[in-house]
């Protein structure tokens, strides 16, 4: 992304605010807003055959995905290597940090949310029609 904008092959970028910080103070990239999203910022997803050929697979990265995630909300000094890893002001890593929520690896995406985000996406002129939650969700990974 930032070698296309800075070569003009794009227009702009939509990504997490906090982790682009370093990028937009250094002037590499501009900030023009911010736009909330009702969804999460990570979801596993699948072909319905994967689920059914690799579920297990499936089950075990999201069980080591889950795992990482939990054993950082127990890290004394995660804020210090989210400062180092990713260059981010003492500051940004912690209001990062302070509105950062994990699901645990049995979260499901529900038809409610779903729906709410197949409607801002219908709004936003990225989709053409809203599915049945049904056509979309699959059963949970076993």
């Amino acid at each position: 992304a930032r070698r296309a904008l800075g070569a003009g092959e794009a227009d702009y970028l939509l990504w997490d605010r906090f982790m682009t910080q370093p990028v937009v103070d250094r002037g590499e990239l501009r900030r023009v807003g911010v736009q909330p999203t009702p969804w999460p910022a990570f979801v596993t997803v699948a072909r319905t055959d994967v689920i059914d050929e690799r579920g297990d697979d499936l089950s075990a990265i999201i069980a080591a995905v889950a795992a990482t995630a939990a054993g950082l909300t127990r890290s004394d000094d995660l804020i210090d290597r989210l400062v180092d890893r990713f260059e981010l002001a003492r500051e940004v890593a912690a209001d990062w940090w302070a509105v950062t929520r994990w699901g645990r690896a049995d979260d499901q995406l529900t038809p409610e949310q779903l729906g709410e985000v197949q409607r801002t996406l219908l709004r936003l002129g990225r989709i053409d029609e809203i599915l049945p939650a049904e056509q979309i969700l699959a059963a949970p990974v076993a």
